[in-house]
């Protein structure tokens, strides 16, 4: 095993209980928690799906990345994920903590003890999401680590994250735009949610209570600082075209139908329109668009969650279509599947 640096002190927080919680303690301080029946933002307001509305005032975005463009934030953060695996410790290991590589590619794992049981939580290297095969090889090399270092042959629970990079390395957190003060947001955590979340939410409650906080201007949302970000923004950004043309005008990612076996799904050019396709178990097919709602690029694969995932912005779709993270807030367009059409 490489060098890992081992944190002590840590906090350990159980993330169903936390979220049950959050929205009864935000009604009882006055104040709404809104999912994501909101579908329209206006300044100073949000209205739901059907007009109706649902408050004044200021308004915080937690969606992990904007799911409105003020701000531009999916242009200043780029998505990436983990593949993330559980399994019980074998019986002469106790590593207690929680451990993070020393160097690359980066890999963390942590311990836990629930009802008497050891087991480990381990993530593995990145890849891009909505790219299967970065996907595959992620995963391939967590299971091979966790076998070489561990002894862990069979994983219990196998799933994979995403989070979104900041441009210049440091996190959004604040007024959208410095003209729309009222809209506040919190992204670009790049994988540290618990700790950079809690930063993020201490300095939205001090502008809210219109107090200072000593790291709101680092972390201000609409800040420019061109010399610390301009190169990552303008790579980051050029692999995003490279996408829209690649994928979208030159169809790179298509298959052919057959070539998808039963609980897989896959790219097909149906019509002249590339559709997502998923073969169920009794061999039956289901079509959705696979052209992203946000801005159009197209869709992949995600077999570990069953996901349709876009490499561009981050957006994730389920089976069926659904909104499941933003930028995009529309569902991919349905399709019947017609076997006879070309």
């Amino acid at each position: 095993m490489k060098s890992f640096i081992r944190k002590v002190q840590h906090a350990a927080i159980h993330p169903d209980g936390t979220s049950e919680q959050t929205p009864n303690h935000r009604r009882r301080s006055g104040g709404w928690f809104i999912d994501p029946a909101v579908a329209i933002w206006r300044p100073g307001r949000a209205f739901g799906h059907h007009g109706d509305d649902r408050g004044d005032g200021r308004i915080v975005l937690a969606t992990q990345i904007p799911i409105v463009s003020d701000g531009f934030f999916f242009t200043k953060s780029f998505p990436f994920g983990h593949p993330v695996a559980a399994a019980p410790l074998p019986g002469n290991l106790r590593p207690e903590g929680m451990f993070i590589s020393a160097g690359a590619p980066t890999r963390s794992f942590r311990t836990a003890r629930p009802d008497g049981q050891d087991w480990l939580i381990a993530a593995g290297k990145e890849f891009k999401p909505g790219d299967p095969e970065q996907q595959r090889d992620a995963i391939a090399d967590l299971r091979a680590w966790l076998l070489d270092c561990f002894g862990i042959q069979a994983l219990s629970h196998l799933w994979t994250n995403e989070d979104f990079r900041p441009m210049d390395g440091v996190a959004f957190v604040g007024a959208a735009t410095a003209s729309q003060p009222d809209l506040l947001v919190a992204t670009g955590f790049e994988a540290w949610g618990l700790t950079q979340g809690a930063v993020a939410a201490d300095i939205i409650a001090s502008t809210i209570l219109g107090a200072e906080h000593p790291a709101a201007d680092l972390l201000r949302a609409n800040r420019v600082r061109p010399l610390a970000g301009g190169g990552t923004f303008v790579a980051e950004n050029s692999k995003i075209a490279a996408h829209l043309v690649g994928d979208r005008l030159l169809r790179r990612k298509v298959v052919q139908v057959e070539d998808i076996g039963p609980g897989e799904g896959g790219i097909v050019s149906k019509k002249g329109e590339q559709l997502a396709v998923t073969r169920h178990q009794d061999g039956s097919l289901s079509a959705v668009s696979a052209v992203c709602t946000h801005l159009g690029c197209i869709v992949g694969w995600n077999a570990t969650d069953r996901t349709w995932d876009c490499p561009c912005h981050g957006s994730r779709f389920d089976e069926s279509g659904k909104v499941l993270t933003g930028p995009a807030v529309s569902p991919l367009a349905q399709h019947a599947w017609d076997p006879s059409a070309p």
